[in-house]
């Protein structure tokens, strides 16, 4: 079963918006998923990993053209993750737990 089969919209929360997406947060199963919709809202990609993976280092998913990347970490972690990517630049914290990356 595909972890998209398994999404509540019920469950599903806002994360964060950019000029080019709005990022959602989904449990699905025992994975959690970020879902970005376009501005046109459509759903193109999403990425999921393990609950016990995600306190390791959150889940990071990627625009499919790579100009744009959204980051949910553990509760408290933002700051920490900020400083991890601080040479990458263009990382915005955008929710306690989530942060953003654009490229244009």
């Amino acid at each position: 079963m595909l972890p998209k089969d398994l999404i509540d919209p019920s469950q599903t929360r806002l994360l964060g918006k950019s000029n080019d997406y709005t990022y959602y947060g989904a449990p699905a199963g025992d994975k959690i998923c970020i879902v970005p919709v376009d501005s046109a809202g459509q759903g193109r990609s999403m990425g999921c990993t393990l609950l016990k993976s995600f306190e390791a280092y959150g889940l990071k998913t990627e625009s499919p053209d790579r100009t744009e990347a959204g980051w949910l970490v553990v509760p408290a972690g933002a700051k920490k993750a900020l400083e991890s990517v601080k040479s990458e630049g263009g990382w915005s914290q955008q929710a306690p737990n989530f942060l953003v990356r654009t490229n244009h």
